[in-house]
């Protein structure tokens, strides 16, 4: 058992690796990153995370609401239900990642990361890769954290 749990992690490492770096061919990646500059519109948050920080929080939040939710949603729903390339299990995960926000900021700024939690599921929809939807992730939070002036 346990040398079939250790193929199966060695598998899905592999398969995660091929995902990613096929995913950083896809022009529309770049695309979604340049969004995350809509942070610098918003106003600087009180506080100040280190870059490690913002990393590891991206990919655990990517961990939980799209490998583990969004995936689950999507085998569980099995429905066509979308908004364009939007589909129903990520709207559901969005608005769980949303509504856990509510526990550390105000409502607006909560209420608010519904959208690039929208963003996030799209990356995990098209590429199925935990690396690039933390890479998108602390990437808006980057923009936000951190601005040029």
């Amino acid at each position: 058992m346990r040398d079939s749990l250790i193929k199966d992690l060695a598998l899905g490492l592999k398969t995660q690796g091929t995902r990613t770096a096929q995913g950083l061919k896809d022009p529309r990646l770049y695309g979604l990153l340049l969004l995350g500059g809509i942070a610098w519109l918003l106003p600087k948050p009180l506080s100040s995370l280190s870059l490690g920080w913002l990393l590891g929080k991206a990919f655990f939040e990517e961990f939980i609401f799209r490998f583990v939710l969004q995936e689950t949603l999507s085998r569980v729903l099995r429905t066509r239900f979308s908004i364009g390339p939007i589909g129903l299990s990520n709207i559901v995960s969005s608005a769980a990642f949303s509504g856990v926000h509510f526990l550390h900021h105000s409502p607006v700024m909560a209420g608010l990361t519904f959208f690039p939690s929208l963003v996030f599921g799209y990356v995990w929809d098209r590429h199925g890769s935990l690396a690039l939807c933390a890479l998108v992730h602390f990437f808006y939070n980057f923009c936000l954290f951190y601005r040029p002036w």
